[in-house]
Parts: structure tokens; C-alpha cells; sequence
């Protein structure tokens, strides 16, 4: 339930709608340094702009403030700025991979072999790039075929 700091109550739907706005300038602005953002450094950020907190996890809610950032870039027919938002899991993989060093050589990698393409989409329910399915296999969501 999300309220203000002084404890008075704000609805869901008024939240949210103080929420995605708030949520589509922090992912602006970390589209223009180029860098992501997770969803609850983005929680963060927005509850500290907007003065309005909820309790309940992040994952609980965050995906309907992402929807409406999405809704609006769509109707601007702009690129959406939620695909700067990924799942802690996705942001710690890439910063414990492994970064080259200055001083060494630049080695050339072995020829790899050939691998079949894997197609994939980007899923408008929880935004996460997943193989082609029916169904996205993070949420259950179901996926539109790539055009």
C-alpha cells in the first residue's frame, strides 16, 4: 500500500501514476550514459523523486511502472527506455565478467564453431530477451512473433 512520508495513504493507480513518469527520466538519463539500471535501483530513484513508497517487494509492482514507460514511448514511437531496466541477476553477471586489462596483448580468440542462430524477443510483460515461444519463460507471459 503505498503512501507518503507523512503516512497519508495514495492509491495504487495515483502512484503509479506519479511513479512511470518519474521512472521514464531515471531511464533516460542512464540511456544517455549509456549504462542500465535494476529494478530496484530504479524502485529507488523513483520512491525518492515522487515522495510516494509502497512496501511490497519490487518485483511486485515495478513491471506495471515499466509497462506504462513502455505505453508512452510507444505512443511517442520512441525506443522504450525500460530495456535500460534489467533483473539483479542480470546486472551482476555482467559486472563479474572478466574485463581485459591494458597491459596485456590483445589476444585473438579460436575460431569457434558455427552454432545455429537462436532466435529471440524481447518480452512486453517483464522486458527480459528470451528465446521464441509461445510463452515468456520468466513470466508466462504470452510472446508476439518477431516481425
Amino acid at each position: 500500500m503505498p503512501d507518503r512520508a507523512d503516512g497519508t495513504y495514495v492509491s495504487q493507480s495515483d502512484a503509479l501514476a506519479l511513479w512511470w513518469p518519474a521512472a521514464r527520466d531515471a531511464l533516460l538519463e542512464v540511456g544517455r550514459e549509456g549504462a542500465t539500471i535494476t529494478e530496484q535501483q530504479l524502485a529507488e530513484r523513483i520512491q525518492a523523486a515522487t515522495g510516494v513508497t509502497t512496501r511490497p517487494p519490487v518485483g511486485e509492482w515495478i513491471g506495471r511502472v515499466l509497462e506504462r514507460v513502455t505505453g508512452d514511448a510507444e505512443s511517442r514511437g520512441e525506443a522504450t527506455p525500460a530495456a535500460r531496466c534489467v533483473r539483479p541477476t542480470v546486472e551482476r553477471a555482467r559486472r563479474s565478467a572478466p574485463r581485459s586489462s591494458t597491459r596485456s596483448a590483445p589476444r585473438s580468440p579460436a575460431p569457434a564453431a558455427p552454432r545455429p542462430q537462436l532466435r529471440e524477443v524481447t518480452c512486453s510483460s517483464c522486458f527480459m530477451l528470451v528465446p521464441a515461444a509461445a510463452e515468456c519463460r520468466e513470466c508466462g507471459a504470452p510472446l508476439e512473433e518477431p516481425a
